[in-house]
């Protein structure tokens, strides 16, 4: 029971996440390039705005924004591992760190989403190109990158529970059903399930670390390339 349990519930939390991640992309993509149509952008860059709190504001405006969202699949996690807590059973369908890791590490994905929707904003000087460009890219970037990583992190026992927090939705499966990891031998999950555990922990903060970093990197390179991109727009 509590297997099937953990089953459904990654799914629906992949699910909900999956939304988070649309509503997020298509926000962003949209975001500058109205204001480029309505010839707003034009008149705020007239102002003493720098090109970096232009865009530290939209992304820190469109990550406030998604917080609430990525709360809920959170919250329900949580509901899920003090209702194990409470019944003292054995058989847990939640782990209560694995909220905490899913809290982070979904934050920084959505930080992804949200610079993958800034980028074809301000590359593209229409809403309706930049929203079909971006949410194009995030769906074909994340089911590839799934299936190629979720190969990868079911070979490697686990040690997988280490790589899974690496992209979003191997994150998901694996930090809440962690049975996948011993699909073919699944008498070994419960004497491996404190390894598992730790595992998962240590990569989560290594992987947050790296995404974090990565995430800096692109709204620096954003940053540095914003006046060139909206001059030259201006002038075509």
């Amino acid at each position: 029971a509590a297997a099937a349990t953990r089953e459904w519930l990654a799914d629906i939390v992949a699910i909900e996440f999956a939304v988070v991640l649309l509503i997020a992309t298509n926000t962003a993509a949209s975001s500058l390039t109205r204001e480029k149509e309505s010839n707003s952008l034009d008149l705020m860059l007239t102002t003493p705005l720098t090109s970096g709190y232009i865009v530290w504001g939209k992304l820190r405006g469109l990550v406030s924004f998604v917080v609430p969202l990525i709360a809920v699949p959170v919250v329900s996690l949580l509901l899920f591992a003090v209702w194990d807590f409470s019944r003292r059973d054995a058989a847990r369908s939640a782990h209560p760190e694995a909220a905490l890791e899913m809290a982070v590490l979904l934050v920084v994905f959505a930080a992804y989403a949200c610079l993958l929707g800034l980028h074809f904003s301000l590359k593209q000087k229409k809403t309706v190109r930049a929203v079909i460009t971006a949410v194009g890219t995030l769906l074909v970037v994340n089911v590839g990158v799934f299936f190629f990583w979720r190969a990868i992190v079911n070979e490697a026992g686990v040690v997988g529970a280490a790589l899974a927090p690496a992209t979003p939705f191997t994150a998901i499966l694996t930090l809440i059903h962690p049975d996948v990891l011993f699909v073919d031998n699944p008498a070994r999950f419960g004497p491996a399930i404190s390894s598992v555990r730790v595992a998962a922990f240590i990569g989560t903060g290594i992987c947050v670390a790296i995404h974090a970093v990565i995430v800096y990197s692109w709204y620096k390179s954003m940053v540095r390339s914003f006046d060139m991109i909206i001059r030259k727009q201006s002038a075509e």
